[in-house]
């Protein structure tokens, strides 16, 4: 995009960046310095602070907002709650470009509240102004937040706005995007195909940064312990499957063993993690789906002769296929999501992750840390690694597609 370029075009790069030397240790999480070398140094003077706001919620989101966004989103009041503890323990702004005075757009997604409040947070701590169009299927969180903003921090909640618009109207997108000076998207690659093609239209100069669809699974250098089961289970339930860093499988290096006993363990874990995080409003569907492909899973697992096990509960289901695994890890093997564990064996061959790695968030480690492993797999593309119970709640400085806060530049 050369001078033009206000804004990188994707997260990342468009093409596969070249990782060099070792990983960095970030916020608990290993990175790859690629993605933190691009942060720009600013100065916070003049801009208001969002910290306020921040420290305010590390002591709980106020009931009747969790509740306001429990009926929004369709997510358990509990979950709602957690989602923020966890997002406000990570919360750190150091280095943020200068885009006082500018105004950022924000196509919110509809899956995760909290990935529209990062978007929008982060747009504040630049020093810009935020325009918010709101997801139909989540219309009311960023109105939550600026009403915790407008408590803790006015000068911030005067800087949001929030439209609400048809996906299909060419008029709105055109208003939408006067006077932007770079416009943010997450979304699937249907969405986003069709934002491009709306903001194109009208606005072909504006930079777009993109956030599509990956996947977060964990690796387990053996059976977990009983801890390990519990956190990977928080990590699971916690958000509904919903989001990239829900973690879709866990993939045990070698043979499982009894998968009646792995099985028993992992419904157990689920059974207690479920009753911290019951299930929010899930499409009602969704247990046929998870039925049909057990089933599908169950008969390839025959064909193969594959020890297998499975069940599929009311407020969730699980499956372990066992034996032997020397293919590639394909997307398909990890399950339809949804409050959904698929445990696999899998091999310690890097080949058998070249198929998922380009498409993958996070990986969870077990045990942690385990920097060798960690290094090896972000050396074949994926972006963030972290310990169980931890995927729900990413540094500030990386995104769901792994670069840093504040991915702006200016024209020069």
């Amino acid at each position: 995009m050369g001078a033009q370029a206000l804004l990188w075009a994707k997260m990342g790069r468009t093409e596969k960046s070249s990782i060099r030397g070792r990983s960095i240790r970030l916020g608990g999480d290993w990175a790859c310095p690629d993605f933190r070398r691009r942060t720009h140094s600013a100065t916070m003077e003049g801009r208001p602070n969002i910290q306020p706001l921040i420290i305010a919620l590390r002591s709980g989101l106020p009931v009747e907002f969790a509740a306001e966004i429990a009926d929004s989103t369709g997510l358990d009041f509990r979950s709602v709650r957690r989602l923020v503890d966890l997002w406000t323990t990570v919360a750190e702004v150091a280095k943020t470009p200068d885009l006082s005075g500018e105004t950022v757009g924000i196509v919110a997604p509809g899956n995760l509240f909290i990935a529209t409040w990062q978007l929008v947070m982060e747009a504040l701590a630049c020093g810009a102004h935020a325009r918010v169009r709101a997801s139909r299927r989540d219309a009311r969180s960023v109105a939550v937040l600026q009403r915790l903003l407008q408590r803790h921090v006015p000068p911030l909640a005067a800087r949001i706005e929030v439209r609400h618009f048809s996906p299909d109207s060419p008029a709105d997108w055109r208003a939408f995007g006067q006077g932007l000076c770079a416009l943010v998207a997450q979304g699937s690659d249907g969405a986003l195909a069709g934002l491009q093609r709306q903001i194109g239209a009208h606005h072909p100069d504006l930079p777009l940064r993109l956030h599509g669809h990956r996947l977060s699974f964990a690796w387990a250098a053996g059976v977990p312990s009983s801890d390990g089961w519990q956190a990977l289970a928080h990590d699971v339930l916690l958000a509904d499957g919903r989001g990239c860093m829900a973690p879709r499988a866990l993939l045990v290096a070698g043979p499982i063993g009894h998968v009646d006993e792995v099985g028993a363990t992992c419904d157990a874990a689920l059974r207690k993690a479920a009753e911290a995080f019951p299930r929010g409003q899930l499409p009602p569907d969704l247990p046929a789906v998870h039925r049909a492909w057990v089933e599908e899973q169950r008969f390839a697992a025959a064909m193969d002769g594959r020890p297998f096990a499975a069940a599929v509960r009311e407020d969730y289901a699980w499956v372990v296929v066992g034996g032997a695994c020397s293919g590639p890890i394909s997307p398909a093997d990890l399950g339809p999501g949804g409050r959904l564990l698929v445990v696999r064996a899998a091999s310690e061959q890097l080949s058998q992750w070249q198929l998922t790695a380009p498409h993958t968030s996070t990986v969870a480690l077990w045990p942690w840390p385990s920097p060798e492993q960690a290094e090896r797999l972000q050396a074949i593309g994926v972006r963030r690694c972290c310990a169980l119970g931890q995927m729900q709640a990413p540094p500030w400085t990386l995104t769901s597609d792994g670069g840093p806060l504040g991915e702006f530049s200016l024209p020069t």
